[in-house]
């Protein structure tokens, strides 16, 4: 999937917000070249991973709380 895929399903998710996760290693999408860009294709569980961040991020929490919750959820 690619960033503006995953842009267009996340309505308000801004590409500065997806790379700073990136930055953060948060997610890991694969990254290649086509021509003299780079691209990013995000994984079925980076989607995931974004989508519930952001859902805690909507509410208010910072990324790296954000970040945090999600792996509490997903260790119950």
């Amino acid at each position: 999937m690619t960033t503006g895929e995953v842009l267009n399903k996340i309505q308000n998710l801004t590409k500065d917000l997806l790379y700073y996760w990136e930055a953060r290693g948060y997610i890991q999408p694969r990254k290649y070249q086509r021509g003299r860009v780079d691209k990013r294709d995000y994984s079925e569980k980076d989607f995931q991973t974004i989508a519930a961040m952001f859902k805690y991020y909507e509410k208010g929490f910072p990324p790296k709380r954000c970040y945090q919750k999600l792996m509490e959820e997903q260790r119950r």
